[in-house]
């Protein structure tokens, strides 16, 4: 009874600052409670979400607390989350794994190349990205020391 007369409390204490929202709109966060319930509260101002031992505590901007105790299955997810970003574009990033002296490089583009020089700056190898996206190099052999790989204008090291 206490959770549901905080969580009304709560939800009263954001009805009025819910109606003042900006361009980029209101944040939902949604409360999955053990016995199979949810309470959805909206802000206007991102709530501040702390654990406090074993209890999720939201506070509003009033320093209005609710406190929900994990131990009774509680669980949380955000909802309607503008971040003010727009057009953006997602690039793959690039995968590196090192297996026994194979580096494969994967997130390329077919075709694409891969450099590889030693610290006096020598190109010590080069390799082209299949059409899956990945290239291989073999390392084995190789003298012990760094090396830098470069593609798809990233750079990393390897050490051998």
């Amino acid at each position: 009874m206490k959770k549901i007369i905080s969580a009304l409390t709560l939800a009263i204490a954001f009805a009025g600052s819910a109606l003042a929202q900006d361009d980029l709109g209101t944040a939902n966060l949604v409360v999955h409670t053990g016995d199979g319930q949810s309470v959805e509260y909206s802000f206007s101002v991102e709530p501040v979400v702390t654990f406090e031992g074993n209890d999720l505590v939201l506070t509003d901007i009033d320093e209005t607390r609710v406190v929900y105790p994990m131990s009774e299955g509680v669980s949380f997810t955000f909802t309607n989350i503008s971040t003010g970003i727009s057009n953006t574009k997602v690039t793959p990033s690039l995968s590196v794994r090192l297996v026994n002296g194979i580096v494969t490089v994967a997130g390329l583009e077919p075709n694409a190349p891969v450099m590889v020089y030693d610290l006096a700056g020598r190109r010590v190898a080069t390799a082209a990205a299949d059409p899956t996206g990945s290239a291989v190099v073999n390392t084995q052999g190789w003298n012990a020391g760094a090396y830098v790989f470069t593609a798809k204008g990233q750079s990393f090291k390897i050490i051998k």
